[in-house]
Formats: C-alpha cells, structure tokens, sequence
C-alpha cells in the first residue's frame, strides 16, 4: 500500500468515527430538546394553565359579586385569608363550589420561591388592590401598574368589562394567567379578578426529573459508537481507495497530454460520478479545442466585418454624402448658371471616383487608396481643401507631417472626415481649424468650428449623430488613444484627439511638409 493511501485510510478513519458521534450527539440533542419543548411549551399545557386560571379567576369573580348583594361596590372588607368573615377562601371540606377544590394558596409574608407559587388579586376600580393571597409581595392599595407594568393593559381592558387570558413567560417555565371582570347585580364593573397559576412544568423538573437519565444513556451509544465507526471505516473505504487510485493514475497520463485516457464507471455513486466527469472532461476537452479554434476565426471575421462597417460609414457614407450635396446644387443651378451647375457636376464626378476607390480598397482589404498613394499629410490637405470649397466654409489648418503606422494614418483621417461631415450637416459654422501636430511622444489632432454647439449630455445627441461619434471613439480607442468633446449651445464644437507616438516610427520621422498656418477659402 502506497504511503498516500495509507494516509487518506486514518484521515477517512478519523473522519467517518467523528461524523458518526457527531451525528449521534446531534441526534441525541435533537431528541433532548424535542421532549423539552414538547413537554414544557406543549400548547396542550398552554390550554390547559389557561383554563385552570379562567376557572378559578371566575370562582372568585363569583363570590366576589355575591358579597357585594344589592351594593354597587366591592367590600373593602374583602380577603383571601381564611377563617374571616369576608374571605373569599373556602373552608376546608366545601365542596359546594368545584372550581374553588384548587384555589390559590394565601400566603402571609414573601418567602424565596414566592413567583412560583399561584396569587390571586382583587382589583379595585381605580386599578389598585383591594385584596391579595399574597400581601407580602403584591401589598394592599397598592396600583397595580407598580408590580404588573406589563400586564397594565390587560387590567385595564378587565375594568372595561373584557375578559383576558394569556401565557406568560418567566424563568421557571410558561404560566397561565386570567383577569375576569367582577359585576353587581345591575351588570356594572365593579373590579377585577386577576389570578396567575404557576407553570405546570418548570424548566429546572424538567431537568431533573429527566435529563439526568437522558444523558447517561446518551453517553453509553457514544463509547458504542466510537469503535464501531471506526471498524465500519476501514470496511467502506477499502474498495473506494482502490478506485481513487484509478483516478490518479488516469489524471496522471491525462497530465502528460493522453487525452484518450478514459477509467471504467464501476458505481452509481459520488465515485462512479466523478469517474463519468473525469470521462466527460476528456470528452469535452478535446471537443473545446477545436472549438477554439473555430471561435479565433469567428472572432477574425467579426473583427474585420466591424472594421468594414466603421470604414464604410466614415469613409463612404461622407463621400456619397458630399456627392449628394454636389448634385443637388448643380441641379438647382442648371438652368439659371449652367457653368456653375456643371463645375459642381465634375466635383461630383471626382467625388464619385473617390468612392469607387474607397469600394475597391475595402474589397481588397487595404487602407484608402489616398493614404496609400499620398500619405496623410497630403490626404488631409487635398480632403480639407475640396470640402472647404464643396461647403463654402473657411478652413484654417496646420498639418505636421510625420511617418505613422496605417492603422493610426487610416483612424486619423476617418476621424476628420466624420467631423467634418457632422460639421456640415449640424453645425451652422462659418469657419473651422484643423490642427494636426506631433511633439514629444504624442500625435494630436483638433478640429473646433464656430457654430451653434450643443449639450454633450443632451439624449437627443445619439439619435441626431447616429453612430459618428461612438464610431470616431472606437477608432482612436484601439489605438490607446483618446478623444475629448468639448461643446456648449451658442459656443461652438470643439474635438482632440490624442494618441501614443510609437518611438520607432519617431526615430525615423519625416520633417513637416506643411508649417505655419494657411487659410482656404
């Protein structure tokens, strides 16, 4: 046996032996308290403490009544002492009354242990005692809100003329306790009866009348139960080590790369469900490559249908757009300025050419033909200088020119043709700055116009820019760039760019083509 196996047969050992005493000394604190709920707050006794109480609280109520006769008020004579004129205690060997055979005891003074003896009291009108079996803890003409301040208002609805039952809870176990009104002869509350019965069971006879066997019990099925589970261990876990070492060595060969290693299923059980996932892991494993696989060329092709998508609205869509706008102003010039009509007709032309060349880049896959043919530089300065003269707008812009990678090129230039765009379609400017610079680093494009402006925060901007600017952000977000908005109504629009200069390209970086500042008119 190998010193593994050895190891996990003591753990398992020690284990099965404390589950099985932990379950028996679970079970036997179970069955414990069971009894003692069953036995002390059964709601039978409940019931019954109840009724013991509202007997003879209207025993009471009933003598009460008849010494108070043709009266309107109680005796203040009246007592629960024995052997005296007005008691409300029978004499010994009066059976005349069978609710009265139990009454509670009258007690002279307080002695320790008093709370667990029955009292009764007789209650005034105005809430205080008028007698009492036990004057020494519940004293005469006394409220009784001084000693039953949380019985108050139960005493209370007693001198309206309801009658209250109610289980208390105290140290010693559950009693029960009645307040019955007392009536006259003219059906008027004249007092209360308020009688409270000690607990039929008292949590300390209960213990000791029971639990003191309980537990002798209890402890022998302990030192039975100890060696028992200890042999019943080395039995049971004799045949599932020997199918835990199964497992282990196919998770070894699995280890080394055997992903056809597969282990016979030899139960139903927590092993024979383990030995069917270890199985269905292989299965799935082997299945999970392939479908990675399959997902890296799902998510290629997402990736560049994406990138199709962004090109064909920052590139294509502002393109046509432009073009539409060229030949509805030729079409409204046609017959009053037929040469202006037919100079915005070759714009369109070109245009048109221009979206031709951006359809044929997309299909083949490459970056706009502009940018391979000229760079940006001059890609910008020839886009900004036809839009300028397509929307009658003034331009003034400064242009750094520098190597960059194409995707930085192709971003850039998307970039300005959508803002450019969502300038003439939105802004009512009369003029905009271009700034495109490099120092340090850190490529910066700005573009800001002098128009109407708007609320960034307004909802309304998504539906009325469609998906322009979420479009320019992911651009410039996948280069770890960044794009600032920067607009108020009345104030005009104002974009920057900026992105990462990669040191590489810096090293061989090109002097500007472009300085200083020019205006196109």
């Amino acid at each position: 046996m190998t010193r593994w196996k050895s190891k996990v047969r003591i753990g398992m050992m020690f284990s099965y032996t404390g589950i099985s005493v932990a379950a028996v000394l679970l079970l036997e604190t179970l069955c414990l308290s069971l009894v003692f709920f069953v036995v002390v707050f059964s709601p039978r006794l409940d019931a019954t403490a109840l009724g013991n109480a509202a007997r003879i609280a209207h025993a009471y109520a009933q003598l009460a009544s008849k010494q108070v006769g043709t009266g309107s008020a109680l005796n203040p004579e009246i007592t629960f002492a024995p052997n005296t004129p007005a008691t409300l205690t029978p004499t010994h060997g009066d059976t005349s009354n069978p609710d009265m055979t139990n009454s509670v005891p009258y007690i002279v003074s307080p002695y320790p242990g008093s709370q667990q003896v029955a009292f009764a009291l007789l209650i005034a009108p105005d809430g205080s005692v008028l007698a009492s079996s036990n004057p020494g803890a519940y004293p005469l003409h006394v409220p009784t809100t001084t000693f039953l301040s949380a019985r108050a208002g139960l005493v209370a609805q007693t001198l309206k003329g309801e009658e209250e039952q109610q289980i208390t809870v105290t140290a010693t176990g559950r009693s029960g306790l009645a307040s019955v009104p007392i009536f006259n002869q003219g059906r008027q509350v004249i007092g209360a009866m308020y009688v409270q019965l000690p607990p039929e069971i008292s949590t300390s006879s209960f213990f000791t009348n029971f639990a003191g066997g309980f537990l002798l019990a209890a402890l022998i099925v302990l030192l039975i139960t100890i060696p028992l589970g200890a042999v019943l261990s080395l039995i049971i876990t004799r045949g599932q080590l020997n199918r835990m070492q199964r497992l282990v060595d196919a998770t070894t060969q699995f280890v080394a790369g055997n992903y056809t290693q597969r282990v016979q299923v030899t139960g139903a059980d927590e092993f024979g469900v383990l030995e069917q996932q270890f199985n269905l892991m292989g299965e799935q494993l082997v299945e999970s490559i392939q479908q990675r696989h399959m997902l890296t060329e799902q998510n290629a092709r997402l990736a560049e249908r994406a990138r199709i998508f962004r090109d064909l609205h920052d590139g294509v869509k502002q393109q046509a757009f432009a073009l539409t706008m060229q030949i509805s102003t030729a079409l409204t010039l046609l017959d009053t300025q037929p040469e202006a009509a037919r100079a915005h007709l070759h714009d369109s032309e070109t245009l048109a050419y221009q979206v031709q060349q951006e359809l044929t880049a997309l299909i083949q896959s490459a970056r706009p033909s502009v940018l391979s043919e000229k760079g940006l530089a001059t890609a910008l300065q020839e886009y900004v200088t036809a839009w300028s003269r397509q929307h009658h707008m003034r331009v003034q812009h400064h242009i750094d020119a520098c190597t960059l990678p194409p995707l930085m090129e192709e971003a850039l230039l998307r970039i300005t043709q959508e803002a450019l765009s969502n300038i003439a379609r939105h802004s009512r400017a009369s003029a905009v700055t271009l700034d495109l610079s490099w120092q340090q680093h850190l490529v910066t494009l700005l573009l800001q116009d002098n128009g109407c402006g708007f609320d960034p925060d307004d909802p309304v901007l998504v539906l009325r820019n469609g998906v322009g600017l979420q479009s320019m952000r992911e651009r410039i977000e996948a280069l770890h760039g960044t794009l600032q908005l920067e607009s108020k109504p009345g104030q005009g629009t104002r974009i920057v760019v900026s992105c990462p200069y990669p040191h590489e390209q810096e090293r061989h970086g090109e002097a500007p083509l472009l300085t200083g500042k020019e205006e196109i008119l």
